[in-house]
Order: structure tokens, then C-alpha cells, then sequence
């Protein structure tokens, strides 16, 4: 129980000893907003199964588990590289559609974050825009410099309701926020606003985890019985990193 420990093996033990002490505990502002920038893939997690994938595109999540079998890639494609997590980059790297990015949200989505709605005037096409008469924070204008029209042309969701939304749901229809979910061009991931030190802890912390994570995945042997990598979530309420995988049977386990 007395021999000594080689320098490797107690920064190893301080690593573990630290992931594993109690997070100091954070303020409501600083919940919120770490909440807002991980509330995605902690919430997915695991969710990547035949029976139930659910993915997230831009900051708001999709069910696609009926639609698995319509893409044009294979269901399996789908479950190892984007359900159960936040797949914007993976979504965006392939390239799609405008009537696919259309019919995922008219369709797919089963919760919005309204922070993350398309909302400058340029994401939108002219027959997209809707007159309003009692906001003119956006004008049109004709060749003589004098507005046209009685009202204004601005973004239809520019005065929705905050926070998370299921898409359907009664008292939004009149905003018809599915249609206002995903850029209709190649794009990068829309993120929800947030402190910048919070932000850019978490993107720090990530890295590092995701690290440790593959270099343990792949040590135990745990690569060559499973379908695609290793996955790395924040816990907000536990303050910690955890991951998880598909195994050979397409089933999620947690790390």
C-alpha cells in the first residue's frame, strides 16, 4: 500500500480525484446560462436507437426516428453520426436542401429554442416577409426613397415568445415558427446567446474531455465492439462530463 507512484500515475489519480470531487456550486445566472449552451446533448444523450433518434439541428431538436428509413442514407448512418446529440455540423457538412431544411421543420421538430429562430431580415426571402403594421423596424422603400405601404416588412417571428417551445403547440400558430427553425442556405451552427467566459470554459472543457474520452474508449478495447465514437455530454445539475456509445446491438451505454 506504501510504494510509490511513478509521475504518471499521480497525475492520473489528481484527474480522477478531481472530475470526481463535488463542482462548486453554481448561481442561478450561471446555471442558466451553462444551461442554454448544453441543454441539447444532455438531454439526447443515448437517444440514437432505431425506436427513438432524436437529433439536434441549430438549436432546436428533431424526431427522426419515423423518418429513418425515407433518408436517402442509410438509418444507420443517421443513428452513428447524428442521433443522440447535437448533428449541426454533420448536417451542415453533407449540404441540404432548401425543401429538406422546409420539411424538417414543418415535420421533425418536436422542440424549438426561440432564441435560435431565424430572425434577420436577410435569412428570409421577400415572399417570406409579411407586412406589419404596428412594428416598422423594418421598411421598404421604393426608388424615390419614400416608404411603400402602410406597414413594414419585418421577420415574422421577430416578437415571438422565449424559451423552449414544442412547434405545434396552439397559442404559438400564429407565429407558424416551423417554418422559421433552420437556415434555408449552408450555415453556421446558430448558438444561443450566453456569457462569453461561460461559453468558452465549457468549449475548453469539452475538448479536453472528449480527449479523455477517446484515449479510454480506445485503450479498454471498448472501439472494436461498438458503432461509431465515443460521445461527451455536460450535466448541468451534476456539474460533470459524462459519455456514452452505441454497441454492437445498436443500444446506448453510458460511460
Amino acid at each position: 500500500d506504501n510504494a510509490p507512484i511513478d509521475g504518471e500515475a499521480t497525475a492520473k489519480h489528481e484527474s480522477i480525484q478531481q472530475r470526481q470531487e463535488p463542482q462548486q456550486m453554481m448561481t442561478m445566472k450561471e446555471f442558466y446560462f451553462t444551461f442554454s449552451q448544453c441543454w441539447i446533448n444532455y438531454t439526447l444523450a443515448g437517444q440514437s436507437t432505431y425506436d427513438n433518434c432524436l437529433v439536434g439541428l441549430h438549436g432546436h431538436v428533431f424526431d427522426i426516428t419515423d423518418f429513418l428509413e425515407e433518408h436517402p442514407g442509410s438509418p444507420e448512418t443517421l443513428l452513428v453520426n447524428g442521433g443522440g446529440r447535437d448533428a449541426t455540423k454533420y448536417f451542415e457538412d453533407l449540404g441540404h436542401s432548401v425543401s429538406a431544411r422546409k420539411m424538417a421543420g414543418r415535420s421533425l421538430c418536436v422542440v424549438l429554442d426561440s432564441a435560435c429562430l431565424r430572425k434577420n431580415r436577410d435569412d428570409y426571402d421577400d415572399d417570406e416577409l409579411m407586412v406589419d403594421d404596428s412594428y416598422h423596424s423594418i421598411h421598404s422603400y421604393n426608388d424615390d426613397g419614400m416608404r411603400v405601404g402602410n406597414g413594414s416588412l419585418t421577420c415574422p417571428i421577430t416578437f415571438c415568445p422565449w424559451g423552449l417551445k414544442h412547434p405545434k403547440k396552439s397559442s404559438l400558430s400564429t407565429y407558424q415558427l416551423q417554418n422559421h427553425l433552420l437556415p434555408l442556405k449552408r450555415s453556421k451552427p446558430t448558438r444561443p446567446g450566453t456569457i462569453y467566459s461561460i461559453r468558452k470554459r465549457l468549449e475548453e472543457e469539452q475538448t479536453n474531455e472528449l480527449k479523455r474520452a477517446k484515449d479510454c474508449f480506445s485503450s479498454n478495447g471498448t472501439a472494436s465492439s461498438s458503432f461509431g465514437d465515443v460521445h461527451i455530454y455536460y450535466d448541468p445539475f451534476l456539474g460533470k462530463w459524462r459519455s456514452w456509445y452505441l454497441n454492437g446491438d445498436f443500444e446506448a451505454v453510458f460511460i
